[in-house]
């Protein structure tokens, strides 16, 4: 079972070598978000994904097609499991009146039921936003540096704008995620513009209007025929690159992969503790973490190690697959005739591999893979 949606060997290798070959970035930045805060802003992104879910919901007409609401229904999965166990330790029952909230609308999206949806987005949306503020305090989400880091997420990682167009050719859905992601980011740029130069300024919002050419609606267009998969890709990293210079933080967390395996390597252990001591809803947040940089879309790490030695990356994603949600395929370069097959898969309940156990695999795997890579 692989990462599904992982970019081509090629196309990884060719990001990870220009960020390991730019060490001297990692020196340019007084903040370094995604180390310094790397489960935070999982947590964070958890929330900006159910809220963007909420968002689309809200702007798509009945009838919801079958494909939308098999993206809803993340709301419960991937986006929830997030942050579900930091919000039960802060308050138990906002965690169970908002999950049951959000469930409600992924139900009604399913069902069709227009009537409902309209009546349970407030409550899911006031919910969602009360249980931010307790996770993520709003003294960090203003933060400069983590609100940038927020930004390079939603413009490059899974669900996010320059994601959204490329696999809406496969699962044509997939770019209302691009549509909400740019909406959010126009907003978070509106709280942090006033730091830029006004060439900074000029050139971002340049990249703004040609991303909103792109996504003018979370519909999907009729065709894609034409279109460049990768078209919103150059904006997208564009924009990420200047606010590097703007929020004076590394946006970058895979430019040494080499550093990054180990900061994971350290950072899953924290995960595996909560695995000994029995909080599985901890010890998932943190993997989800450490998932999104191995396995995500803005590191290239995890398809590096799968080119250079595949064996240990299958013992790193099935272990992973133990742990939390994935997206998945046949095979990380498609089927045998060239198509994927995606869906998404909720962790492997096997009573033979325990949580502990696969943790510690996920640890084996990333100190055998910074041993490949000369660390």
């Amino acid at each position: 079972m692989t990462r599904g949606r992982l970019r081509s060997a090629v196309a990884a290798t060719a990001l990870a070598g220009i960020f390991a070959a730019a060490p001297i970035a990692l020196a340019q930045y007084t903040a370094d978000p995604f180390f310094e805060s790397t489960v935070q802003l999982s947590q964070a992104v958890g929330f900006e994904l159910a809220l963007q879910r909420l968002r689309i919901v809200e702007a798509i007409d009945v009838p919801f097609d079958d494909e939308f609401a098999e993206i809803v229904e993340n709301l419960t999965g991937p986006d929830f499991e997030r942050f579900a166990g930091t919000l039960a330790g802060i308050d138990a029952t906002l965690a169970d009146r908002l999950f049951e909230a959000l469930d409600g609308v992924a139900e009604a999206v399913e069902a069709g039921e227009d009537t409902e949806v309209k009546e349970l987005l407030p409550m899911a949306n006031s919910l969602l936003n009360e249980a931010y503020d307790l996770v993520i305090p709003p003294e960090i989400q203003s933060d400069p540096a983590f609100k940038g880091a927020i930004m390079a997420q939603l413009l490059l990682g899974e669900g996010g704008v320059a994601e959204g167009l490329e696999e809406a050719f496969e699962e044509e859905w997939e770019f209302a995620n691009g549509w909400g992601a740019t909406q959010r980011i126009k907003v978070l740029w509106t709280e942090v513009r006033d730091l830029a130069t006004p060439q900074q300024q000029a050139d971002i919002e340049e990249m703004l209007a040609a991303i909103d050419e792109i996504y003018p609606s979370p519909e999907p267009p009729e065709s894609l025929a034409g279109i460049d998969p990768e078209e919103a890709e150059t904006p997208a990293q564009r924009i990420v690159g200047i606010l590097e210079v703007v929020v004076d933080a590394q946006l970058y967390s895979g430019r040494d992969q080499v550093r990054l395996l180990n900061h994971l390597g350290i950072t899953a252990a924290t995960g595996c503790a909560h695995y000994e001591s029995g909080d599985d809803q901890l010890g998932r947040e943190v993997m989800y973490a450490v998932f999104d940089h191995y396995a995500g879309e803005t590191t290239g790490l995890g398809a590096l190690i799968g080119l250079f030695a595949p064996e240990i990356h299958e013992e790193a994603m099935e272990a992973f697959e133990h742990l939390v949600t994935v997206e998945e395929d046949g095979d990380e370069g498609g089927n045998a005739d060239g198509d994927d097959d995606d869906s998404t898969a909720a962790p492997v309940d096997d009573a033979s591999v325990t949580p502990v156990a696969a943790c510690e695999a996920v640890i084996q795997a990333l100190d055998e893979g910074r041993a490949i890579l000369g660390g």
